[in-house]
């Protein structure tokens, strides 16, 4: 909702249907990712490598947001 208030009228259907295609994306390159684990290993590495991945992808995204702009 937030983001069809923002953006102009004419890439307002481009903006907004880009939010639902990346969560899919997203859900199809954790399966794979997933997939792939299962085959490589059976050990503790098969639960621990996909945790530390969301790890590491939360502690980037959170030190982004030092460089952001205040509101």
């Amino acid at each position: 909702m937030y983001q069809s208030e923002l953006v102009e009228a004419h890439k307002r259907g481009r903006v907004v249907s880009s939010e639902p295609l990346f969560v899919g994306v997203g859900i199809v390159i954790a399966y794979f990712f997933d997939y792939g684990i299962s085959f490589a290993s059976t050990g503790p590495l098969a639960w621990r490598l996909p945790i530390a991945c969301q790890i590491l992808f939360a502690i980037v995204r959170i030190s982004e947001l030092s460089l952001g702009c205040n509101s």
